[in-house]
């Protein structure tokens, strides 16, 4: 990991994910990338003024960016931090931010909406970046404070394990953070597809081999009940899920799942592509 893209609005839940940011860069010996994006309100001003208004809120934008890297450096060693102010959605500019800068991580906490989090696990901007960024992506929860990574927790649906990239990408993870890894594989007892869940245990065995980890296997249709329960008492530091290749992250964001887990999810997201 050499660059690492954060999302701030300067509320104090983005700076939550700031602080994230500044520690798996100092983890990582990465760059820093500190992303604000600014819209004009919609209104009825005559061609001249738009333009004084975007010239002052990007004034404002690169301001306060100053003023948040100066305050990383007084707490930190100064490991190379960039600033990028933008006129657009949270989402447009943060992948704007990656292509330019070469981003290998981005992490997004309360961009946009204060406190949605709370409301909706994880709002509109996040969700645009965790189903379409290429890059993997840490979604920072307002309660959530960085810890040394000991503990990952890759949950997806049974019948979708077999798929070699994304095991390797789990075991990638695991080794560079020198963390153990769970396989949490749900089975929702729905599904039309019969597999052989032992074929499947040993395939996710053999891939596995010189990395510590286990594997959990939960059969419930109410997934949201059966992962409250298994967070509530299987501490976790980190839950990586796959959005596209997996049809679980789309089931955290279903409003009954939500209800159930906004308040007890409260380690990082770590989507995966």
């Amino acid at each position: 990991m050499e660059t690492i893209i954060v999302g701030t609005d300067f509320s104090l839940p983005a700076q939550n994910a700031v602080n994230y940011a500044v520690e798996l860069a100092k983890y990582f010996s990465a760059k820093l990338v500190l992303v604000n994006s600014f819209s004009l309100p919609l209104g009825g001003y005559d061609s001249a003024v738009p333009m004084d208004m975007l010239a002052a809120l990007q004034d404002g934008s690169l301001k306060g960016l100053q003023e948040l890297k100066q305050s990383i450096i007084k707490k930190n060693y100064d490991f190379g931090i960039e600033c990028v102010s933008q006129v657009g959605s949270p989402y447009s500019v943060i992948k704007d931010a990656v292509v330019k800068h070469s981003g290998d991580l981005v992490v997004a906490g309360m961009v946009g909406e204060a406190a949605f989090l709370k409301r909706h696990l994880i709002g509109s901007s996040a969700i645009s970046m965790a189903r379409n960024l290429q890059v993997p992506t840490f979604i920072i929860p307002e309660t959530a404070s960085y810890r040394k990574i000991q503990n990952i927790c890759f949950a997806c649906d049974m019948d979708k394990i077999e798929e070699d990239t994304l095991i390797y990408t789990a075991r990638s993870f695991s080794k560079i953070f020198d963390a153990e890894l769970e396989i949490v594989t749900i089975d929702n007892n729905d599904q039309e597809l019969v597999f052989d869940k032992s074929e499947t245990y040993t395939f996710v065995e053999n891939r596995l081999q010189g990395v510590k980890h286990k594997q959990v296997h939960i059969e419930d249709k109410n997934v949201s009940k059966a992962l409250e329960y298994y967070f509530k008492f299987h501490k976790t530091d980190v839950v990586m899920v796959n959005p596209k290749k997996h049809t679980l992250l789309e089931k955290l964001f279903t409003k009954s799942i939500t209800k159930t887990l906004a308040y007890t999810l409260e380690v990082p997201i770590l989507v995966v592509h």
